[in-house]
């Protein structure tokens, strides 16, 4: 069994696979608790907490044998995004070390060049590609905004549904990317062994 990551510290989308097969996908959230008076720092050591505890189930249930991923570079991020991605891969790679679970890393460019055939994909046209590949359902539903700015207009809620999982676009491109990341490392040693 192969575990496929889409590194992250907020969400974190991962999918398994066995024999070229997807098994499960989700994702790993981490998002504030919202309590009032918590420093930064104490909410973050409870997120890296959790998201390790997490990955470490997800492993250890699921007999992982080998972890790849799509390692971010924080690169056109602002300085929090760009940190909170690092603990992200950080806790990935210590999580693999820890457990002695052997890891391979992807770059986001090879990710989109897997998935569109180009470096630039953008994040809707990556979410579409997977969708079509691996026979997504793509739900659009339009809905009516009731308050702020934009009241009286309409909005479109896209939902990506499959084997009776379904995610809002907001969620479901940390999954796709999970999905790249295999497609990216399939002729590299982990997907060729274990997935």
């Amino acid at each position: 069994m192969l575990l496929s990551l889409d590194v992250g510290f907020k969400f974190m989308g991962y999918s398994i696979w066995h024999q070229g097969q997807v098994v499960d996908f989700d994702l790993i959230s981490t998002i504030k608790s919202g309590r009032k008076g918590v420093l930064v720092t104490h909410e973050n050591i409870d997120r890296i907490k959790r998201l390790t505890d997490a990955l470490t189930r997800l492993i250890l249930k699921n007999k992982i044998q080998g972890v790849i991923g799509e390692a971010p570079h924080g690169g056109s991020q602002t300085a929090v995004a760009a940190r909170e991605m690092a603990t992200g891969l950080a806790v990935a790679v210590s999580v693999c070390q820890m457990l002695n679970v052997p890891d391979e890393w992807a770059t986001p460019q090879m990710v989109k060049t897997a998935i569109c055939g180009n470096p630039w994909g953008e994040k809707k046209e990556i979410m579409d590609r997977v969708a079509d590949i691996f026979g997504f359902n793509v739900t659009n539903k339009a809905i009516s905004i009731e308050k702020g700015k934009r009241k009286g207009k309409t909005s479109i809620k896209t939902n990506y549904e499959l084997n009776g999982k379904s995610f809002p676009k907001t969620k479901f491109e940390h999954i796709a990317d999970s999905f790249g990341a295999y497609l990216a490392l399939k002729n590299y040693n982990l997907v060729k062994i274990y997935g």
